[in-house]
């Protein structure tokens, strides 16, 4: 079963074990799904050590039970819950959920433990969680005050954007299930559109939006995803790779077209979960007259990189960038995705 056939059976979801509550209903806590293979990012490999047992979801903590071993996951613990293969394992689909506790990162992968491994439940099961994370504001869910968590695309990476702010999806390509490249604006210059995302937009009021966010009329974010090359992994950015990425960045609309960047010997890192990437400010003017700003960090979970950029104008510089400062430190990559040395 694919992930898009159980999002669309999840009331499925939450009878894996028998339970006959309502979706449209908050799940009932305690919840139990029996038969449940796990493993930690010590296991390393497709033949890594796994653990059978029952997850039992409290609301406190998910609680994993197998014979002589216990392992208990806070849910303030709880950091981001994708879909996909788990480290060098890509041809097995696990329901994988980063964790950090004490400031230290971890993984954890969940699968339907039936049939020898082989049953059907995983896609259920990770829709379950991801109610519970939902209801509760957990996760990729969750959100400082003053913001509101974006999961469009969560299964490749989340963010929390500042409260009015909307989206607008700007030539996004679906490259595959739950993969896309393109681009999304968060802007308070998108109208409320009749679909997510600013569909249902006239063309005129699309082009007003664009034409808005390039003039730094406003401050707005931008998040761009093309697809990784050779140099751009999750380890860092490296020669050519690093060199194409910041010439994209310089050609992009939205980013650096006709401004000017650092020397890439400016550059500073960035650190999202265990992936490096840098940070870099563009500066220029639009027809020589409206000075902008252009914040971005960038990074790479080795089959996708992400550019998410604060573009303002520079009378609201201060107050923008601290404002993005406290919603870039939401940006959550798929942890499933990441498979460079120093990643599971």
């Amino acid at each position: 079963m694919t992930r898009v056939g159980a999002a669309s059976a999840l009331a499925a979801a939450i009878g894996l074990a028998g339970s006959a509550a309502r979706a449209d209903e908050p799940l009932a806590l305690p919840h139990t799904i029996d038969k449940v293979w796990y493993r930690t990012d010590t296991a390393h490999g497709t033949f890594g050590r796994k653990h059978e047992g029952d997850l039992r979801i409290t609301t406190e903590a998910l609680e994993l039970s197998a014979p002589k071993t216990e392992l208990v996951i806070p849910l303030a613990a709880l950091r981001m819950i994708s879909y996909g293969p788990m480290g060098a394992d890509f041809d097995t689909d696990w329901v994988v959920i980063g964790t950090e506790r004490d400031g230290t990162r971890g993984r954890v992968g969940l699968r339907d433990g039936s049939r020898l491994g082989y049953g059907a439940r995983t896609p259920q099961l990770f829709d379950t969680l991801m109610r519970v994370a939902r209801e509760h504001g957990l996760a990729q869910f969750a959100a400082p005050a003053g913001f509101v968590p974006y999961t469009r695309f969560d299964g490749q990476l989340a963010l929390a954007v500042p409260e009015g702010f909307r989206p607008l999806q700007h030539g996004i390509v679906a490259i595959r299930e739950a993969t896309v490249t393109g681009t999304v604006v968060f802007s308070a210059a998108v109208p409320t559109g009749k679909l997510e995302d600013g569909g249902g937009l006239s063309d005129e009021a699309r082009a007003e939006v664009m034409r808005r966010v390039a003039r730094a009329e406003s401050p707005a974010w931008v998040l761009a995803i093309r697809e990784a090359k050779r140099g751009m992994r999750c380890s860092g950015f490296r020669d050519k790779g690093l060199a194409e990425v910041r010439t994209w960045i310089g050609e992009h609309e939205l980013l650096g077209r006709d401004l000017a960047g650092p020397e890439p010997s400016a550059l500073a890192p960035v650190h999202v979960d265990r992936c490096t990437g840098f940070r870099e400010t563009w500066r220029g003017s639009i027809d020589g007259a409206v000075p902008v700003v252009v914040e971005v960090r960038v990074l790479s979970d080795d089959e996708f990189v992400y550019v998410l950029a604060l573009r303002t104008g520079a009378e609201d510089e201060q107050e923008a960038r601290a404002t993005f400062e406290r919603g870039a430190g939401t940006l959550r990559l798929a942890v499933a995705r990441a498979r460079s040395k120093g990643a599971l």
